[in-house]
């Protein structure tokens, strides 16, 4: 395959700046402003600011910091997106870990999605640096939609299904390389017709990720779809940002990647929530229970409330009125659901978060579980009714 073009960076002609979350405590009812959710609704991207407190922001960025720009970060050869140094959940930063579940955020996941924080599932949170290098594949995106990196369907035309984070923690004026977006206007949007394959790795293109090679190889072979796209980047807004600012998009809505000033890098933060219906969306991140080898979830277990513990260890299933194309979820037997119900409140328990099952599932239709008391704690895995394991549960500490 030839080198990239060696060209300028396009130089942006409109900016899209962050709008500010108001100020409330973490169990606020909404967090999201009616405006901030329809222009999400209606554009397919949101751009905010001051979603998650200060401390926290402060303490991740420090991590960040040590972890890819020390003097030991330096040395490690693979920082970019998918090398897993700052990946969900995290042994070198438990602030990353709280940030990825924070009350703040699920409340904004549950407003966008239109679904409870129950059915709410993270299937991706990964820090990682961009470097300056006008030989990488992504120093220059093409233009494009990001649903093929977490599902093999199509989103649908109507109803969301999950919500794609990118979360800056660097300042734009000192890095460049600013994130282009382009909102969707209105329903009947050409840009946005519907199956949306009209990029390199969908409809027979191959996958190219450089936007010089990418789009040349469309003249020449498939010239009616090159000056479509080329429409779509007339069209590019750039997103200005700061430490904390986070762009919120759909899996659907066109972006891409920009080059960064000569010698600098970038620290970004991809993350996605999706509803719990939708499975076929699938997870990013290695199975969380990878970390029970380590020292990252034994540790974290114990801080979260039970709603966070739901959102990334229990895919619960119940016979909900949720229509797929004529397909209804199939309820789980009550029977086979209590049985899940007792091994994950045993875990809990194991960890030190005392909630029983009325707060685990309020909706759960049959009879209840009985709470668990002091006395379980202590109790192995196999008295607890976890699956047997060749330890203890309570034991992984």
């Amino acid at each position: 395959m030839p080198e990239p073009e060696q060209q300028e960076p396009l130089v942006p002609h409109r900016w899209v700046y962050g709008s500010a979350v108001p100020e409330g405590p973490d169990d606020a009812a909404e967090v999201l402003t009616a405006a901030q959710v329809e222009e999400y609704s209606s554009t397919g991207a949101c751009v905010v600011e001051n979603l998650w407190p200060r401390e926290l922001v402060a303490a991740v960025k420090a991590d960040a910091e040590r972890i890819f720009r020390s003097e030991e970060g330096r040395a490690r050869p693979r920082r970019g997106l998918g090398s897993d140094l700052m990946s969900f959940p995290c042994e070198g930063s438990n602030a990353f870990n709280l940030l990825s579940l924070h009350p703040r955020l699920l409340t904004a996941m549950s407003q966008l999605l239109h679904v409870p924080k129950i059915d709410l599932r993270l299937t991706q949170s990964e820090l990682w640096e961009k470097a300056a290098d006008r030989t990488a594949a992504n120093n220059d995106q093409r233009i494009h939609m990001d649903f093929p990196n977490h599902t093999l369907v199509v989103p649908p035309r109507e109803q969301l299904e999950a919500v794609a984070m990118l979360v800056f923690w660097d300042e734009c004026e000192v890095c460049g390389g600013p994130t282009h977006i382009v909102p969707q206007q209105g329903a009947d949007d050409p840009a946005y017709t519907w199956p949306q394959t009209k990029m390199p790795g969908q409809g027979g293109v191959p996958w190219i990720n450089d936007r010089s090679l990418a789009e040349a190889h469309l003249r020449e072979n498939r010239p009616q779809l090159a000056a479509f796209r080329e429409q779509l980047y007339e069209r590019e807004l750039a997103v200005h940002y700061g430490v904390g600012t986070v762009l919120l998009y759909k899996e659907n809505t066109w972006h891409r990647g920009t080059p960064l000033l000569d010698g600098q890098s970038r620290l970004a933060h991809n993350m996605e929530y999706r509803r719990s219906d939708a499975e076929w969306i699938t997870q990013w991140n290695s199975g969380w229970c990878k970390s029970m080898y380590g020292k990252a979830l034994p540790q974290l277990l114990g801080q979260l409330s039970v709603t966070q513990v739901r959102i990334h260890t229990f895919n619960y299933t119940q016979d909900r009125p949720i229509d797929r194309g004529g397909l209804r979820r199939k309820a789980l037997p009550v029977a086979q659901t209590q049985e899940s119900i007792h091994r994950l409140t045993a875990l809990l328990a194991a960890f030190g978060i005392w909630h029983g099952t009325a707060a685990l599932c309020p909706w759960f239709p049959g009879p209840r579980p009985s709470l668990l008391d002091a006395g379980n704690i202590g109790r192995s895995a196999r008295e607890a009714s976890v699956r047997p394991g060749p330890y203890p549960v309570s034991s992984v500490h």
